[in-house]
């Protein structure tokens, strides 16, 4: 018989909108939104995992693949060359659950996707499942700033808070889309009962275009036979690039004219001696 697990589908949906300059005479900028929802379903001993991916933008995406991580295993879906604005597709997934121990897991999900010229995107969702038992989180976790512009390089700060009256051993691993480094990707740490602890983040922009936006996730799990998941949402905003600042900029100008006015002085001293 099966039975509906008890789950928390963090925010519901998981969405990244990426913006997309195109040129027909005018500068037109289109969009792609990515929006998936999570659904998982007891069955025997294994999680139904099912997925519904819709395009809520403007442009079609290109070449769509989800892949999932769940129970500790990954999982491709299936190839749609296209999902139009407005059409959508579904996966689904089977999970064996043996071995696994009762309690909160997380469940994490990539879309890749194209536009029309190939240029290559992520968009993310996450969840978390009980499984056999649900349990009461012993974690705080959230980022200090919900939402961090970021051009080239920039930090992030996640805060922790153990509400427990023991120690405890917590894995923290960071999730991001393929266009951002996140670093350390993956940490872990023993927090003392009722203390609180802030990690500073890194972040690299590799290949997200201006006027785009990302989730980014903080995965924090500890416990062995009964396992605990939380799992902190942020949000990246990409900028343009700077390549110089003006002061910059102007200091070498400077220095460029100061170089050909001397060059032109020793010429003409050379030609008059």
């Amino acid at each position: 018989m099966n039975r509906r697990l008890r789950r928390r589908v963090l925010g519901t949906v998981g969405t990244a909108t990426v913006a997309l300059p195109f040129w027909t005479g005018c500068a037109f900028a289109g969009t792609i939104s990515i929006r998936s929802a999570i659904q998982a379903e007891r069955q025997g001993d294994a999680l139904l995992v099912s997925v519904e991916l819709a395009n809520a933008g403007d442009e079609p995406a290109h070449l769509v693949q989800a892949r999932l991580e769940a129970a500790g295993m990954n999982f491709a879906g299936g190839d749609h060359p296209l999902i139009a604005p407005g059409a959508g597709a579904r996966e689904t997934w089977r999970v064996p659950l043996a071995g696994k121990p009762p309690g909160r897991h997380p469940i994490l999900l990539w879309i890749h996707y194209s536009d029309a010229n190939g240029y290559p995107f992520t968009a993310l969702a996450s969840a978390i499942v009980s499984i056999d038992r649900d349990v009461a989180p012993q974690v705080a976790a959230r980022f200090s700033e919900p939402e961090v512009s970021l051009a080239g390089n920039g930090r992030a700060r996640l805060e922790l808070a153990n509400l427990a009256e023991q120690e405890l051993a917590l894995s923290v691993r960071l999730v991001g889309p393929r266009e951002l480094r996140l670093s350390p990707e993956r940490r872990r740490l023993a927090l003392a009962a009722r203390q609180r602890r802030e990690l500073e983040l890194e972040l690299e922009n590799l290949s997200a275009l201006p006027g785009s936006r990302y989730p980014i996730f903080a995965v924090v799990e500890h416990g062995a036979e009964l396992h605990h998941t939380v799992i902190a949402q942020g949000w990246v905003e990409i900028g343009a690039r700077r390549s110089w600042t003006p002061g910059l900029r102007y200091l070498i100008y400077g220095a460029l004219l100061l170089l050909a006015a001397w060059m032109i002085w020793g010429a003409r001293r050379s030609i008059r001696g």
